[in-house]
């Protein structure tokens, strides 16, 4: 049995029909948006489209409590970088920010409804130790991580442990790339830097190129496994599209740079995915049958697990199905990530540690 449509991707989409919505109704949108962490874009839309005015005090009260944290936040935010722009200067390199706040920067759609949890950056990898080094100089610590997480993060990963500032306990995550060392799929850092393009909102701030902002979006979104966030970060990507590809060459830009940096797959199931989850409320030009070449069974199965977990994580969403789905893209994520040889005893320690078995956190697996 496949998911019915959540009426929270409906009225994301077609946010006319929040008119028609009984009170039972508003209240399982405003559940499903809060469970996708979707409550601030929820609020925005129906701003943008002058139907804030419409929706019942019940929901209304709701909704005004995210526009107020999302204001909040955005100016916490920017503050943030100005102290970021400030510690890479002294670094002598350029702030390259990633994900989130790259959308703000970039002054991009996703943008201007991102709630953060954290901040992320991308340096050069030969600069690990020279930034971090003035991350600490500047506030930020580390030391809330035992060996093994420092081993993981640092020889296998694709950025450094997170770092949290003493003062204003904002957390940093510096990458050296947007897939890890160990991954399957690996990207070259130095090809990303090389296009970097200044932020349209800050003044000595950068971003990647559009591109590749959508590509890493795609490898974030399909090859980590984790999705209580997919549904967001699904939209976000829907954003990115539209905004950044207008044109028929730009499809053919955005084809041929996955091709250059090997991110041809997660791109295809990128592309399946909104097909799939928001096809019943819109239609999409640009793909055409580039990005179906990834159509082995394998592929075909991947997308339709896809297809049942790109849901806001809420029972009046979810199927029988949905928990066995999570969890053989949980272990695929992981498996896309790390070999064989390093991901048995990193889940075997994962699952000792969630069942309170590992007594030293500096023990071997």
């Amino acid at each position: 049995m496949s998911p019915s449509p959540p009426i929270l991707t409906k009225i994301i989409l077609q946010p006319h029909f929040v008119q028609q919505l009984c009170i039972k109704e508003w209240e399982q949108l405003i559940h499903q948006a809060r469970a996708a962490s979707l409550l601030p874009r929820l609020a925005v839309v129906l701003k943008e489209h002058g139907l804030f005015e419409t929706v019942p005090q019940v929901a209304r009260r709701h909704l005004i409590g995210a526009l107020n944290i999302l204001e909040r936040q955005q100016i916490a935010a920017a503050n943030e970088v100005h102290y970021l722009r400030l510690a890479m200067s002294d670094a002598g390199l350029p702030l390259v920010l990633l994900k989130g706040m790259a959308y703000v920067a970039a002054e991009a759609p996703p943008g201007r409804a991102r709630i953060f949890s954290d901040f992320d950056i991308l340096v050069p990898k030969h600069c690990l130790g020279q930034v971090e080094q003035t991350m600490f100089d500047h506030g930020w610590r580390g030391d809330h991580h035992d060996a093994y997480d420092e081993r993981y993060y640092r020889e296998w990963m694709h950025e450094l442990p997170p770092l949290m500032h003493r003062q204003r306990r904002s957390v940093l995550d510096i990458h050296h790339s947007i897939t890890p060392e160990t991954a399957r799929i690996k990207t070259d850092s130095s090809a990303l830097l090389e296009r970097v393009v200044p932020s349209s909102r800050f003044s000595g701030v950068w971003t990647m190129q559009p591109a590749d902002i959508i590509l890493h979006c795609t490898v974030h979104l399909f090859n980590e496994g984790e999705f209580e966030r997919g549904l967001r970060d699904l939209f976000d990507l829907q954003d990115l599209v539209e905004y950044y590809l207008q044109e028929p060459d730009d499809w053919q830009q955005l084809h041929n740079r996955a091709l250059e940096l090997g991110l041809q797959e997660p791109l295809a199931h990128g592309m399946k995915a909104i097909e799939n989850q928001f096809s019943d409320y819109r239609t999409y030009a640009g793909p055409d049958a580039r990005w179906q070449q990834a159509t082995s069974a394998r592929s075909r199965f991947v997308d339709n697990l896809l297809h049942r977990v790109l849901i806001p994580p809420h029972e009046s969403c979810e199927t029988p199905m949905t928990a066995l789905a999570r969890l053989l893209l949980f272990i695929r994520g992981h498996a896309m990530r790390m070999p064989l040889r390093l991901l048995i005893p990193h889940l075997f320690r994962k699952w000792r540690k969630s069942m309170n078995l590992l007594r030293d956190p500096d023990a071997p697996v």
